[in-house]
């Protein structure tokens, strides 16, 4: 659901259309049908306003298919779908401004390399 809900406000007043948009959800121990599990994880989805598309196609914005994996990965977390333009993962509940401060570092990596 918090993919759906970046998608509904992308473009928007409500974001700067310069930048990244992230939101986040926390998992629930618990499967409908299954039975409890111990995820303790935290569902960070990514998306950008359209107006931001063609800097990221361009080569001159990093794709969140970069982004939020390297950032994920740093964590330890587990790397779902990425994509350029959309993208997902999990942390640890509690690692969501760790996970924010690492994206803020490789952006700085990348620009000055």
């Amino acid at each position: 659901m918090i993919g759906a809900f970046c998608d509904a406000i992308k473009d928007t007043d409500l974001v700067d259309p310069r930048r990244y948009i992230a939101g986040f959800q926390t998992i629930p121990d618990e499967i409908p049908g299954f039975g409890a599990v111990d995820l303790h994880q935290v569902k960070i989805s990514m998306r950008v306003a359209s107006a931001t598309e063609g800097e990221i196609r361009g080569g001159r914005m990093m794709g969140l298919h970069v982004l939020l994996p390297e950032a994920t990965r740093e964590l330890g977390g587990f790397v779902d779908a990425c994509h350029s333009l959309t993208a997902a993962t999990t942390v640890d509940v509690g690692r969501e401004v760790e996970l924010i401060d690492g994206m803020e570092r490789i952006m700085r990596r990348a620009s000055h390399g």
